[in-house]
């Protein structure tokens, strides 16, 4: 095998495998926790490292969020906000899913690396089984790191036994994307899959994939 063929895809969950929240999604949240727009969005973003971390849990993130001159958070409310977070991260990208089990049939093995609060993981672990068909799943919560941080991702080059050169990381963040290059990753920005699969095409990542294609022709 040469040497600059990939051996496994790994993908981000929110925004990859799964399509990223609606407006509606955001403006529930939002009015549940009583901000305005701007003061919401940058909360939501802010606290939301130690929550992916998993050194708070969903109380204390909204908690906090609220504590902007919000509502004061009730049971019933965190249990809501829990629920539609969970919501606007959970619409799966149905012809990302597909290609992933395509990758597989041909050899190509498949890997989550993601931010996730342990909340959140919980409900997908309970509702998606096909988060099983993924041979290594790497959450922050349970490593008490996030992407962008570089231990991350060695956590997951480890757990696959790969040189980063042999592994494809898809991510929605340029952040994340620029971090698993440094680690030694091949990466693309994801914006949609055919765009994704032009580029790695380009590339010549996939050489056994391409050649399943011609076979079906």
């Amino acid at each position: 095998m040469m040497d600059t063929e990939i051996e496994a895809v790994v993908f981000d969950f929110g925004g990859v495998l799964t399509r990223a929240p609606l407006d509606g999604n955001i403006e529930t949240l939002r009015a549940l926790c009583g901000l305005d727009r701007p003061t919401f969005d940058r909360e939501y973003r802010l606290q939301r490292f130690d929550y992916d971390r998993g050194t708070v849990d969903s109380l204390q993130y909204w908690t906090r969020i609220m504590s902007f001159g919000g509502a004061a958070p009730t049971q019933q409310s965190i249990r809501s906000l829990i629920e539609e977070d969970t919501a606007g991260w959970t619409r799966p990208n149905e012809a990302v899913l597909a290609w992933a089990w395509q990758l597989q049939e041909v050899g190509v093995r498949t890997a989550i690396l993601s931010n996730m609060p342990r909340d959140i993981l919980v409900r997908i672990q309970d509702r998606f089984d096909w988060i099983k068909r993924f041979e290594v799943r790497i959450f922050s919560c349970n490593l008490g790191t996030i992407k962008p941080e570089a231990e991350i991702y060695q956590a997951c080059m480890e757990a696959l036994e790969l040189k980063g050169s042999k592994i494809l990381f898809l991510d929605d963040s340029s952040e994340n994307v620029k971090a698993a290059r440094r680690s030694g990753m091949r990466a693309i920005l994801f914006r949609e899959l055919v765009e994704a699969l032009r580029q790695i095409a380009q590339k010549g990542w996939l050489p056994a994939l391409q050649a399943a294609k011609q076979e079906q022709r």
